[in-house]
């Protein structure tokens, strides 16, 4: 393991006992020192004086303002950075040169992800540490690393990029302070809430909420609701499970499938805010599906629990391709889904399928939204990008469909941005 101390070299007569106790103290492998023409002098004693050990000292000459911040992190980062490496730690102290050198060196050090800060203390006498009665002390940089990660995993959820929001939660150690550990845990079951739901994996999505519970009183600081209004979304924890129960098979009722179409609504909606309008196209087509087979299994057609068309005994005279394919409880398909509505008589039908010579075919609205726009997309069998002005055209003609067979799509949950600082949240709690 290799160890490197950068600090900065003042330009006061009697630093050089200060700065010999420091390099004592850290045991560097290296030292990286930055010096300004005043201070080079001071760095020429501490090499003469400095034991045999201790003597790896690589001076750095400051190339740029000394009274410029931001030139002065940048020039700190750009070395640090270069030193970087999967066996190197790095401590930076911030005691030495002029305070517009120290803030800028340490910003530098901990966005390039050094380990420790220092700082060189002691008996004073008048402006200045008395020299041999130095002590130094310092701390860790993780919880800076925490503070950013957690921004970080913030703004991807902001964006409705929950897994990656996640994902980036997991890495974090367990040996912080207990404000942070809270506020950690309850935003990656947050995030994990979220994610699991845009994949359907609704058994995963109702424990993250079910452990949600135990942080209502953070989640009314996160988004700066009354705990009423909390209150009022872990009751929605019910229906989410019966989505997960109607996903298993062990849930046929209509108010399931109801729940199911306006998640997947939701879903759909979600994939477009982010632009993401291949996905919104196929999640739509999916949805018009599934309304489908909610009017099926109304009139017998469809088994919800095993998520399967049938021909119920009571059946209607059919054409014998499609009892064949009933008979067999083959999948049938949006297209031969709805033809099925329209040979049972139901008028809707006839705004999505039509016959022609003999074949079934879409209606020429339906065909322009299932058939050029769905089916040319990367999701179905093509490798044309879909586009705003796509994922418009088949919402409005879904919705409409929905609409006039009488099913009000609702989403379970919202989205909220968390707009509070993770600091503020942790300093309250």
């Amino acid at each position: 393991m290799q160890k490197l101390l950068f600090l900065n070299v003042g330009t006061t007569k009697t630093l050089s006992s200060a700065i010999i106790t420091l390099i004592n103290h850290v045991s560097p492998t290296k030292t990286i020192a930055f010096v300004t023409p005043e201070s080079e002098e001071i760095l020429e004693d501490v090499l003469q004086k400095i034991e045999e050990p201790w003597k790896q000292i690589e001076k750095v000459q400051i190339t740029v303002d000394t009274e410029d911040p931001r030139s002065l992190e940048k020039f700190y980062r750009h070395h640090i950075v270069q030193h970087r490496g999967p066996n190197v730690r790095i401590t930076a102290d911030i005691t030495f040169g002029k305070k517009v050198m120290a803030a800028a060196l340490m910003m530098a050090a901990v966005e390039s992800g050094a380990e420790t800060i220092t700082y060189v203390g002691g008996q004073r006498r008048g402006p200045t540490v008395e020299p041999g009665a130095e002590a130094v002390s310092g701390f860790s940089t993780a919880l800076f690393h925490v503070d950013n990660t957690v921004r970080e995993a913030i703004r991807l959820y902001n964006r409705k990029m929950f897994g990656s929001a996640a994902n980036l939660l997991q890495n974090i150690g367990e040996d912080l302070p207990t404000g942070y550990k809270e506020l950690i845990k309850t935003l990656r079951l947050l995030f994990e809430l979220f994610h699991y739901r845009d994949r359907f994996n609704y058994t995963e999505c109702v424990r993250a909420f079910q452990a949600l519970q135990e942080h209502k009183t953070l989640l009314t600081m996160l988004f700066d609701m009354a705990q009423e209004h909390v209150e009022a979304v872990f009751k929605r924890l019910d229906d989410l499970r019966q989505i997960e129960a109607f996903l298993q098979g062990q849930d046929a009722s209509e108010k399931a499938s109801r729940l199911l179409a306006g998640e997947l609504f939701a879903a759909a909606e979600l994939s477009a805010s982010i632009h993401r309008y291949d996905d919104a196209v196929a999640r739509y087509y999916r949805l018009a599906e599934l309304l489908a087979q909610m009017r099926l299994y109304k009139r017998g057609y469809y088994d919800m629990l095993k998520q399967r068309y049938q021909l119920p005994e009571d059946a209607v005279e059919l054409p014998e391709w499609l009892k064949t394919m009933l008979k067999e409880k083959r999948p049938l398909g949006l297209l031969n889904s709805f033809y099925l509505l329209k040979c049972l008589g139901l008028k809707e039908a006839e705004n999505v399928v039509e016959e022609q010579r003999g074949r079934v075919i879409y209606s020429e609205e339906a065909n322009r939204m299932f058939n050029e726009r769905r089916n040319r997309s990367i999701l179905a069998h093509g490798f044309t990008p879909l586009g705003k002005e796509d994922y418009q055209e088949v919402r409005n003609f879904v919705l409409s469909l929905a609409q006039s067979l009488d099913y009000k799509l609702e989403p379970l949950l919202k989205h909220l941005p968390i707009e509070k600082d993770p600091s503020e949240i942790v300093m309250n709690l």
